[in-house]
């Protein structure tokens, strides 16, 4: 899109070139949109940043440049006639996150020029919304515990990181090395001591970040097959 006289020029080199974003057909999504020293141009800037966010797919992502506050060090001001907004890095930041852009990498330099030579160059994509979260969570519950799982470890993470996904996972039962948890009941199930002998058939999910190594390596010398262990940071880690 280019709504310059520019776009007079582009319209012979390229085969589809818009000169407003009304013109794009609203239906079609795309992976990337790239708005290069653009947004410093524009009066209404939400506006803009919503409009592109709507060419996005869920997955997709939004690449900004926009040049340093004036785009030079040894300049105070931006005096560039064309030019109606400075940005600093936290600035876009700020902008980006309340208009429901999570921010991916934020980064300065990117020579455009002789004169804006010290530019932000951001990338974004929209922010997961809840729902999307929740369905996401539940596939992963799915594909990770297709059985009855033991979920090992009944501390803070597990209230923070677990406990909500209880209703998603076939859960055995719960186990704990410490007495005081230990007798606890959550959710209709006893926290009790890991038995080797008894436990060991179970697929096991460690629900502590904090102690996560120190578990797995217990288990693994009560003879609990590691190919059997998701670690907390394995299930929120992947894609």
């Amino acid at each position: 899109m280019e709504p310059s006289q520019d776009a007079k020029v582009a319209q012979q080199r390229l085969d589809k070139v818009y000169r407003d974003i009304s013109d794009i057909e609203q239906a079609h999504q795309y992976d990337l949109v790239l708005a290069f020293h653009v947004l410093e141009h524009i009066d209404a800037v939400s506006s803009a940043i919503i409009a592109w966010k709507t060419l996005l797919k869920p997955n997709g992502k939004l690449l900004v440049e926009v040049p340093n506050a004036s785009g030079n060090p040894l300049l105070a001001i931006d005096r560039h006639p064309e030019h109606l907004h400075q940005f600093s890095v936290g600035s876009l930041v700020i902008l980006m996150t309340r208009l429901g852009m999570a921010i991916t990498t934020v980064s300065t330099g990117h020579f455009e020029s002789s004169l804006y030579r010290d530019s932000i160059r951001l990338l974004a994509c929209p922010c997961v919304t809840e729902e999307q979260r929740q369905v996401t969570l539940r596939h992963r519950c799915q594909q990770l515990f297709p059985q009855p799982v033991l979920i090992y470890g009944i501390g803070g993470d597990f209230v923070n990181c677990v406990h909500p996904l209880m209703r998603f996972i076939p859960v055995a039962g719960l186990r704990d090395g410490a007495g005081l948890r230990q007798g606890s009941v959550i959710d209709g199930h006893t926290v009790q001591e890991f038995n080797p002998e008894e436990d060991r058939i179970y697929p096991i999910l460690i629900a502590s970040l904090h102690f996560e190594d120190e578990i797995l390596q217990d288990l693994i010398s009560m003879g609990v097959d590691r190919g059997c262990i998701v670690t907390l940071s394995e299930f929120y880690g992947e894609d």
